[in-house]
């Protein structure tokens, strides 16, 4: 077994009713890493045992005859058994301070992340310096932008720990690219539904249909101005007295959303015909492939981080026109596969105010990430020039289509993002095997996590230890619902009377029960003695 997967329900489903681009690939991982791991048990490690339950089921669902295990964050044995926990999110501190516990090197942590533009992103990867991880561990980003935007933070989080604490070496986790991933063999078979997809859909033969497949988003996607903007000029580029169409296949958060949408597409391409079809229903997705051109979308939101859907374009045998930004650069080759229309925002420190804002709580995440995208431009004329070229020769359509499904399979097919992720986990593995021996034993836990009798050690008068004397109470009231507060924690009726026949008729030291009972830890029998004295049950000796 060469991962523990850690399993959050909500990162691996797509049963909601407003679905997010992770979530797609959380359950797009799944899927495909039971198909292609070359593993026949999986294992998983859940704060819940109802979400134990939920990973089990998942796993028979998509593969019957797999082995399904879980265990809680109580138990990290099979951690150490699978060498890696692998987290499909990027917010790791809690599971580095935990492992820490047992040893920091038992075992590597490695997370993913989508996008890092939340506040609760950006600080977890800052969090990859200030806790406890090591080479060992590693964060994927699933571009080269992002793992720029990554390096940066961690840079500023480094320059502060040196300012502040004089800090000069860390040992910090690895930042490798992997991108996301489409199961290619899922957009085999299109080519025989188009004809039925476009009538269906009211394209004609001499049309010319873009798509687009998404969230449909103002201000967390892409802003559809400039792309209706582009689409009108490009409008006239159809041959054959043929019609531009654009399908958007998405979704919208809310009634606004789409009233804006429908308003925007109205004004700014009165002579394109615009569709919208349910993106959350994969017979309309698949026939919306299945009919379109091309596949067009112009996104200006610093929450994209990769752009799956312009590979699943290219895995569907569409050229793309997308905007030359983050991740998309990564995916698509500029002239060969589609097209990279330029981008343009204010240089470096032309935003602190807006980060302010966003770190008082003055403004929403939505409206911090729709403020930047209301200042980031897409070049509308190298769009439509792009969509004209395209629109005007399907030959040229036919041909970065074979390029870009070719791509997708050598480079964005599932096959090759797991085995880029079994390389990773191996590699951390070679990497973990060098660390001090040291590191292997039980360290200092997380301060905020500290023995509270540690911690709170200076409150009461004086404390039990090993040499204090005790001896049978008068009377005592164990069995009263005020003796029982976390009844989980207290010793059963038969460690009390074992206790309470030691010290009959004598006085005992505490040292000497615990010699006699030595099934149980010393710490937690010095526990149990100072409930017993509580209670009455048993009273100290001066």
């Amino acid at each position: 077994m060469s991962v523990t997967i850690d399993f959050v329900p909500e990162a691996f489903s797509m049963q909601n009713q407003s679905p997010m681009g992770r979530q797609a690939a959380g359950e797009g991982f799944l899927r495909a890493y039971l198909r292609h791991s070359g593993e026949d048990a999986f294992e998983a490690h859940v704060r819940a045992k109802a979400d134990g339950e939920e990973f089990s089921r998942a796993i028979k669902a998509m593969a019957p005859h797999a082995q399904a295990r879980w265990m809680t964050t109580r138990d990290v044995s099979g951690l150490q058994r699978s060498g890696t926990l692998f987290c499909y999110h990027p917010v790791l501190t809690e599971h580095a301070w935990r492992r820490r516990r047992h040893g920091a090197a038992r075992y590597s942590i490695c997370g993913l992340t989508h996008t890092l533009s939340s506040d609760r992103t950006m600080r977890a990867v800052t969090e990859l310096v200030s806790a406890p991880f090591h080479r060992w561990d590693a964060l994927i980003c699933p571009s080269r932008a992002i793992r720029d935007v990554a390096q940066r933070l961690i840079e500023q989080q480094q320059t502060y720990a040196m300012e502040r604490y004089g800090a000069r070496s860390l040992d910090l986790p690895q930042l490798p690219v992997i991108p996301l991933a489409v199961a290619a063999d899922d957009f085999d078979g299109l080519e025989p539904l188009r004809n039925k997809a476009r009538q269906r859909l009211g394209i004609d033969r001499a049309d010319v249909a873009c798509v687009y497949v998404g969230r449909l988003s103002l201000h967390a996607k892409a802003n559809p101005a400039a792309m209706l903007m582009a689409l009108e000029r490009a409008a006239p580029s159809v041959p054959d007295g043929g019609k531009l169409a654009m399908l958007f296949v998405g979704w919208f958060a809310n009634e606004h959303q789409e009233a804006a949408f429908r308003q925007a597409a109205k004004r700014l391409a009165p002579s394109v015909r615009v569709t919208y079809l349910d993106g959350r229903k994969a017979n309309l997705r698949r026939e919306a492939w299945a009919a379109a051109d091309i596949f067009y979308q112009l996104a200006d939101n610093i929450q994209e981080s990769f752009g799956l859907a312009p590979v699943e374009g290219m895995a569907a045998g569409l050229p793309v026109v997308v905007s030359d930004w983050d991740g998309f650069r990564d995916s698509v080759v500029d002239g060969e596969t589609g097209f990279l229309v330029p981008t343009t925002q204010p240089p470096p420190g032309h935003a602190g105010d807006i980060a302010e804002y966003y770190a008082e709580g003055w403004i929403n995440y939505d409206s911090y990430i729709g403020a930047i995208s209301q200042y980031t431009s897409v070049d509308i004329d190298a769009a439509a020039a792009a969509l004209s070229r395209l629109i005007a020769d399907p030959a040229l359509r036919a041909k970065m289509g074979a390029a870009g499904r070719a791509r997708v399979r050598a480079k964005f097919d599932w096959p090759v993002i797991i085995q880029a992720y079994q390389e990773l986990w191996a590699q951390l593995g070679e990497l973990r095997a060098t660390a001090p021996a040291a590191l292997m034993q039980r360290q200092f836990p997380e301060p905020a996590n500290t023995d509270p009798f540690t911690l709170f050690a200076g409150f009461s008068t004086q404390h039990l230890s090993p040499d204090t004397v005790v001896q049978a109470g008068v009377a005592h009231a164990l069995d009263l619902d005020t003796a029982r507060l976390v009844d989980a924690l207290l010793p059963p009726a038969e460690l009390v009377a074992r206790i309470g026949a030691l010290v009959e008729g004598k006085e005992a030291r505490i040292r000497e029960l615990m010699a006699a009972v030595p099934d149980v830890p010393a710490p937690f029998l010095l526990r149990h003695v100072a409930w017993l004295v509580k209670f009455g049950f048993l009273q100290t000796v001066d």
